[in-house]
C-alpha cells in the first residue's frame, strides 16, 4: 500500500510538471505563431522581443526556469535549467581585488562568473595594476551590468563596441538610467541583438560637447543588428554643441529597431535643430516597428524622421510600421529626400503634430524629391496635423497613399497657399480607400487652398471639407467611387481633370463658383463625366450665381468632355446661374451631354462658343 501511494506521489509531481511545461510551451507557441514575417528581420529577433528574453547562440532561451529551444520557428522544451555553480563566489565586483590571476569567482551583484587575468580585452573590469577581471560570456550573452557602474555610460559602451569581437557577444542586455555624457559610435559591427529591457540612455546637460558629433548613437558599416527596447532620450536644458540627431544611419544594412523610443524633451532648447532619427546614407533593408517618436522642443528645424541619401550612393528597403510619432517642431515628421532611395513602406502609424509650438511645420511629410526615389507607400496610417503648407508633397516615382484616415489642419500661424496633398506633376500614382478631414484654424484668409493635386487615380475616398477652398480635386487623371462633402463656401470641386470622373457622390453644402471646372490647358485626349450624384444643397440669393461646368480659354483639340448618366440636383439656383458654359479657344468643338437628370440648374442659361453638343 505504501509503495502505491509513493507512486501515486510521483505521478502527481510529473503530472503537475507536465502541466507546467505543457502551459508553458502553449504560451511560447501561441507567440510564435503571432510570427509575421513581413515586420522583421527573422524568426529570432522577433521572439526575443516578443518574451524579452535573449536567445543564446545556440537557439536555446530561458523561460520560468526552463530551457527551450528554438527549430524551424516552434518552440521545443529542453530540460529544467540548473545555473552553474562556482567554489568563489563573492557578493560584489570590489571583492575581485582579493583574486588571483587564474582564480574564477562568481559575482552575486552582477550574476556573473569572472576570469582573473592580466590582459585586458578591452571593456574588462581593472581590480589593481595590471590585473583585470574578464567576464566568462555564457553562449554570446552578456548583461552591461557586468562590466561595472559608471558615472558616464558611453565610455563603457564606446569600450565595449569598439572590442566586441574580443567578446564574441551576440546579444547585450541593458536596464535601468544610463546618464552618457558623450557620443556613441557603433562602427563595424555585425550580428547583434541589444535588449534594452526599457532602459534609457539619457543625455543631460552633463553632456561634453568640447568637440563636434552631429549624431548622439552613430552607427557606421554595421549590419545584422536589432535594437530592441531602447529609449533614447535628451534631456539637457542647455545648448548643446552638436549631437543635433539622436541616431544616424550610415552604410550599413539589415538593422532592426522595435518597441524603441525616441524622447526629445520640451526642455531642450530651441536655438538649434533636432531630430529623432537620420537614416543618413547608404543603407539597406531598415525596420522601425512600434517605436515612438517624440520632438517637443518646438525648434526651427528638426523633426521625426529623415530616411535619405545624403551622399547619394544609394539606399533601399525600409519599413516604418505601427509607430507613434508626436511633434512640435518645424520640418515634417517624415522626409523621404535626397540620393537614390527606392522601396519605402510606411504602413500603421500614428502622427500627431499639434498647432502649439512657435514653430509650424510647413509640409508634415515628404514622400520623395526626384525621380531617383521610386516605390514609396504610405499605407494604413491615422494623421491628425496641422501644417502651413499642406500634409503631403510627393515627388518620387510610384508613390501610393491608401487606406489611411487623414485629418488635416490648416495652422493658424498659415500665411500663403496650402496644398493638402500635392504630386508634382502626377507622381503620386494613386489616392485609394482614404477618409481625410480637412479644416482651418485660421478664422480668414484669401490665399489659393488646393486639396487633392496632380495625382494619377484618386478612387473610393470619402473627402470631408471644412473649409474654404479653391479646388478640392486639380489636376487629376481619373476621379472614381468617391463621396464628397463640402461644407464651406468655395470655387471649385473638380477643376481640369484630365480622363475620367465616374460614380462619385458629391454634397455641396454652401456657395460653390462652379462645380466643374476646365481652364488653360490642352486636352490630350477625351474626359468622361458618367453615373455621378451631384447635390447642390445651397439657396443662392439674388447676388450670388453658379455653373455646373465653366469650360473655356483650353484647347479641345477635337476631344471632348461628355456629360452622360448623372443626377445633377441644385436647391435653389439664382436666375443668373447656369448649367454648361463652354468657350473652347479652339472652333468647331464638340461633345456628347445625355441621360442627365438635371434639377434646379438653368439650363435656359447655358451659353456656348466654338462648341456644338452632339
Amino acid at each position: 500500500m505504501k509503495r502505491n501511494k509513493y507512486l501515486l506521489f510521483l505521478g502527481l509531481i510529473f503530472f503537475l510538471f507536465s502541466c507546467s511545461v505543457d502551459s508553458n510551451l502553449n504560451f511560447l507557441n501561441s507567440v510564435s505563431n503571432k510570427y509575421n514575417a513581413l515586420e522583421t528581420l527573422s524568426f529570432n529577433n522577433y521572439f526575443a522581443n516578443a518574451i524579452d528574453r535573449p536567445i543564446y547562440s545556440d537557439n536555446t532561451f530561458i523561460y520560468k526556469e526552463k530551457i527551450y529551444k528554438i527549430a524551424n520557428n516552434k518552440i521545443k522544451y529542453v530540460g529544467k535549467f540548473t545555473d552553474t555553480s562556482y567554489d568563489n563566489n563573492v557578493t560584489s565586483i570590489e571583492e575581485l581585488k582579493t583574486y588571483n590571476i587564474g582564480d574564477t569567482i562568481y559575482v552575486n551583484e552582477t550574476r556573473c562568473a569572472y576570469l582573473i587575468t592580466n590582459v585586458n580585452k578591452g571593456a574588462d573590469i581593472q581590480i589593481a595594476e595590471e590585473l583585470y577581471a574578464t567576464p566568462l560570456i555564457n553562449n554570446g550573452v552578456v548583461s552591461l551590468r557586468v562590466f561595472g557602474k559608471y558615472d558616464d555610460y558611453s565610455i563603457i559602451l564606446n569600450n565595449l563596441f569598439k572590442n566586441i569581437n574580443a567578446y564574441k557577444i551576440s546579444t547585450l542586455e541593458l536596464d535601468g538610467n544610463l546618464i552618457c555624457k558623450n557620443y556613441i559610435d557603433f562602427s563595424c559591427i555585425s550580428d547583434l541583438t541589444i535588449l534594452a529591457h526599457n532602459a534609457k540612455l539619457i543625455v543631460d546637460d552633463s553632456y561634453a560637447d568640447d568637440n563636434y558629433h552631429e549624431f548622439f548613437f552613430n552607427i557606421y558599416g554595421a549590419s545584422n543588428i536589432m535594437i530592441s527596447k531602447m529609449s533614447f532620450n535628451y534631456q539637457m536644458t542647455r545648448s548643446i554643441n552638436g549631437i543635433k540627431t539622436m541616431l544616424g544611419v550610415h552604410k550599413s544594412k539589415g538593422l532592426e529597431f522595435v518597441d524603441c523610443s525616441f524622447d526629445i524633451s520640451s526642455s531642450v532648447q530651441n536655438n538649434s535643430e533636432y531630430t529623432n532619427m537620420d537614416l543618413y546614407t547608404n543603407w539597406e533593408n531598415v525596420i522601425i516597428n512600434n517605436c515612438t517618436f517624440n520632438n517637443l522642443c518646438d525648434s526651427e528645424a528638426g523633426g521625426s524622421l529623415w530616411i535619405r541619401d545624403f551622399h547619394g550612393l544609394g539606399s533601399k528597403d525600409c519599413k516604418v510600421l505601427n509607430s507613434h510619432f508626436y511633434k512640435i517642431a518645424h520640418d515634417e515628421m517624415i522626409a523621404v529626400f535626397m540620393g537614390i532611395i527606392s522601396n519605402v513602406l510606411i504602413k500603421n502609424n500614428e502622427f500627431l503634430v499639434p498647432d502649439d509650438g512657435v514653430s509650424s511645420s510647413v509640409m508634415n511629410f515628404t514622400l520623395g524629391t526626384g525621380s531617383n526615389h521610386k516605390n514609396i507607400s504610405f499605407i494604413g496610417n491615422k494623421v491628425d496635423a496641422c501644417s502651413t503648407g499642406g500634409l503631403i508633397w510627393a515627388k518620387g516615382e510610384n508613390v501610393i497613399i491608401k487606406d489611411n484616415n487623414l485629418n488635416v489642419h490648416l495652422s493658424k500661424k498659415g500665411t500663403g497657399s496650402f496644398r493638402a496633398i500635392e504630386g508634382s506633376i502626377n507622381n503620386i500614382k494613386e489616392f485609394s480607400n482614404n477618409t481625410i478631414n480637412i479644416d482651418s484654424l485660421l478664422d480668414t484668409y484669401d490665399f489659393q487652398v488646393h486639396i487633392l493635386h496632380n495625382i494619377d487615380i484618386v478612387k473610393n475616398n470619402k473627402i470631408n471639407v471644412n473649409m474654404k477652398v479653391t479646388d478640392v480635386l486639380l489636376g487629376i487623371d481619373e476621379v472614381e467611387d468617391n463621396e464628397i462633402n463640402l461644407s464651406m463656401a468655395s470655387e471649385f470641386v473638380f477643376y481640369n481633370i484630365d480622363t475620367n470622373v465616374c460614380n462619385n457622390i458629391v454634397n455641396i453644402n454652401n456657395k460653390i463658383n462652379a462645380i466643374f471646372r476646365y481652364y488653360g490647358k490642352d486636352l490630350e485626349n477625351s474626359v468622361s463625366i458618367k453615373n455621378n450624384e451631384i447635390n447642390y444643397n445651397y439657396e443662392e440669393n439674388i447676388n450670388e450665381n453658379s455653373t455646373f461646368i465653366m469650360l473655356n480659354d483650353l484647347k479641345m483639340n477635337n476631344y471632348m468632355v461628355n456629360i452622360i448618366n448623372n443626377k445633377l440636383y441644385a436647391k435653389g439656383c439664382n436666375k443668373k446661374s447656369r448649367f454648361l458654359f463652354y468657350a473652347p479657344a479652339d472652333l468647331n468643338q464638340s461633345s456628347i451631354i445625355k441621360d442627365n437628370e438635371v434639377s434646379g440648374f438653368n439650363e435656359s442659361n447655358n451659353y456656348f462658343k466654338n462648341f456644338n453638343i452632339n
